[in-house]
């Protein structure tokens, strides 16, 4: 009686292991199939998408530079304008002459010399005259205080220190003029001076073509 009673129990106890061993090996499957599910599943993650840019920049160091340029045209080139250089004084002897048609020039340069010679004899004429009425107007001042020389005297000989002192200048600018120089950078394009020539005021003796007004004609 005794084993009829033990025997139930211990069946009932097998069936109890076995639905916790089928409840345990469902979870394990389940598990398994939850697994592989997920790693076969494609990732979810949100993505950021990648700006766009709206404007390029490119960095350059900044440089000098020459920029060609040529202009093709035809035709003769002639001088827009032209100096007329000739002598400013009359009666002298052209004794030097340094350049000739198509020489270059520059502005200040000696293109020709008159004789100084006669002038240099008339300046120290003039110098003598002058020194000798400037000592005058000194002495007629010195007196005019003590009443030896009366006023008109003295107004004579000021007037007359002053007159030679004018013509003085005038003869030294003169002899300036004895050196005919070129106005301006050019080339010389005429030319009508003669060595040993007497020349009177004013005449031209060269032309040149200014380099700086230059023109094509058709």
């Amino acid at each position: 009686m005794t084993n009829l009673l033990l025997k139930p129990a211990g069946s009932r106890a097998r069936r109890q292991r076995f639905v916790y061993f089928a409840a345990g090996a469902a979870l394990l499957i389940a598990a398994g199939v939850a697994v592989v599910a997920v790693m076969r599943e494609p990732s979810r993650l949100p993505t950021t998408a990648q700006p766009v840019a709206a404007l390029t920049v490119t960095e350059a160091t900044a440089r000098r530079a020459s920029w060609p340029m040529t202009v093709e045209a035809s035709g003769a080139i002639a001088p827009w304008q032209e100096a007329s250089i000739g002598t400013q004084i009359g009666g002298y002897q052209l004794i030097d002459v340094r350049v000739n048609v198509g020489d270059r020039v520059r502005k200040g340069q000696v293109l020709a010399r008159l004789d100084p010679a006669l002038l240099k004899a008339e300046e120290a004429q003039l110098r003598a005259s002058y020194d000798q009425a400037e000592a005058n107007r000194q002495r007629a001042l010195s007196l005019q205080a003590s009443g030896g020389v009366s006023d008109q005297d003295v107004l004579q000989y000021v007037t007359q220190a002053r007159t030679a002192a004018a013509a003085l200048a005038a003869k030294r600018l003169q002899l300036r003029y004895t050196s005919v120089v070129a106005p301006d950078d050019g080339v010389i394009s005429a030319r009508t001076a003669t060595l040993g020539a007497v020349a009177p005021a004013g005449q031209e003796f060269f032309r040149a073509a200014i380099l700086d007004h230059l023109c094509r004609t058709q």
